[in-house]
């Protein structure tokens, strides 16, 4: 018989991960916010360094994915042109603060760029960025021809969750979520470039499951509670909000068993699926207030053509006199100050006769070059227009105030009809109202056209 033991005491569950302040990411037309992407800086780092931050290759990662597969830099939120970090040493930490991210394309920056809204709508790389590949692209095992399922060969493989190092309590996880089949046929072409001959079956093949502790399965991963993502060569757990302390406290940025036999595409895709399940209304609202930020510079183009259309270039104050004649004339253009038109005006009469008197041809200039301007007037604010109609055809509903601007999916196709027509019957345009003004909405539906049969203008 032995003597009793002393029970150990209750395992502390409640495990904080003290953070040290909040990454911001925010889109240069919005450097004031809404954010569309946030990241908690946790107080810890793999070297043990009690400093705080996020990977800066994790943040340009998921930007990438965002910004459409587009790589770019990051800059202040305060000083939108100012350059903070690039793609030079994407294992550094980045430090708290507010950060607008700017992409990067042939010719240089692109302060305008369009967000991908949802998993959805985004197109998988061709090419993944090479720090995902690691040393085992080209690795293809054989299926081990002792099973005949799927999930026991993952569990031969692995033996335990590749995360906790349990026995117990596993299940096979998915990378390419096995809810995505249709995504997945959609995108074919793309992910055979992957490796998988046939990414649709792939998507139940042991190239595409990990073993992992059923906590972190259904409830961890695919709830985005952390990412599987590349840091110094290896494969980390990142949980990148306080959503899970105890699991963060356990797990953050702890390197992982990955095993080799799993495309490291199909991890790419679900990095990118868990962005969109994490940060998915973020990107919406800042989507949303986009669209409203544009539909204001819409407004003020619009002030500002009206104010260009309603100035009058050219015409004197002569009574009864030419275009540009005296105070009492009643001869020719540039008349004299008692109206006889002769060469005894005076020197203010013939200055007037230099800059006015011609005055019809010197205002069909002017009336051409104010043409030209508002035909570039025109245009800028019909690219307005198709930027705005994109952002309201991704949505799956119309706001208040697209009903009231008059915007739904294609509205952009409209305007520009409506331009082209009044382009080549100028003297329906001549009647000046602007192309994004309630009269304008209001007359395109009852204007009454008339027909050119018959010799009609």
């Amino acid at each position: 018989m032995l003597p009793a033991t002393t029970p150990c005491p209750q395992k502390n569950s409640s495990g904080q991960f003290n953070t040290c302040g909040t990454v911001l990411i925010c889109h240069p037309k919005l450097p004031e916010g809404p954010p569309f992407l946030s990241f908690d800086a946790f107080a810890s780092k793999p070297d043990g360094d009690v400093l705080g931050g996020v990977p800066l290759g994790f943040v340009f990662d998921v930007c990438y994915v965002v910004a459409g597969n587009k790589n770019g830099q990051l800059n202040f939120a305060a000083q939108p042109k100012e350059r903070f970090a690039d793609y030079s040493d994407l294992d550094r930490l980045l430090a708290p603060g507010d950060y607008i991210f700017v992409v990067i394309q042939e010719g240089g920056l692109d302060y305008d760029y369009v967000l991908c809204p949802s998993f959805a709508a985004w197109t998988p790389p061709e090419y993944i960025p090479d720090r995902w590949l690691g040393n085992v692209a080209g690795y293809e095992p054989p299926f081990p021809p002792l099973f005949t399922d799927v999930s026991s060969a993952v569990r031969a493989d692995d033996m335990t969750c590749i995360v906790t190092g349990s026995f117990t309590s596993v299940q096979a996880s998915h990378m390419m979520p096995k809810g995505e089949a249709k995504w997945v046929n959609s995108h074919i072409q793309i992910l055979k470039l992957y490796g998988g001959v046939k990414p649709v079956e792939e998507l139940n093949s042991w190239r595409n499951e990990v073993l992992l502790r059923a906590d972190l399965n259904i409830q961890g991963l695919d709830q985005a509670l952390f990412f599987f993502v590349p840091y110094k060569d290896s494969i980390v757990t990142l949980f990148p909000n306080r959503m899970a302390p105890d699991l963060a406290s356990d797990y953050h940025m702890r390197t992982i068993r990955f095993p080799p036999r799993v495309r490291r595409g199909y991890l790419f895709v679900r990095f990118a699926w868990n962005i969109y399940k994490l940060w998915g209304s973020e990107l919406q609202n800042t989507i949303t207030a986009m669209a409203m930020e544009d539909d204001e510079s819409l407004k003020r183009t619009d002030g500002r053509r009206k104010k260009r259309r309603t100035d009058n270039p050219g015409g004197g104050s002569g009574s009864d006199g030419g275009p540009g004649g005296g105070s009492r004339g009643d001869g020719g253009p540039g008349g004299g100050s008692r109206g006889d038109g002769g060469p005894s005006s005076s020197r203010t009469s013939r200055k007037s006769k230099k800059n006015s008197g011609g005055g019809g041809r010197k205002q069909n200039v002017e009336g051409v070059e104010d043409a030209g301007a508002l035909e570039t007037d025109d245009e800028a604010q019909l690219s307005l227009y198709e930027l705005v109609d994109a952002v309201v055809s991704k949505r799956p509903y119309l706001t208040l105030d697209d009903v009231e601007a008059g915007r739904y999916p294609g509205f952009s196709k409209i305007k520009r009809l409506e331009l082209e027509y009044r382009r080549a019957h100028p003297q329906i345009s001549a009647v000046g109202v602007s192309l994004s003004s309630p009269e304008s909405r209001i007359s395109s539906s009852s204007t009454t056209w008339r027909s050119p049969v018959g010799g009609g203008s």
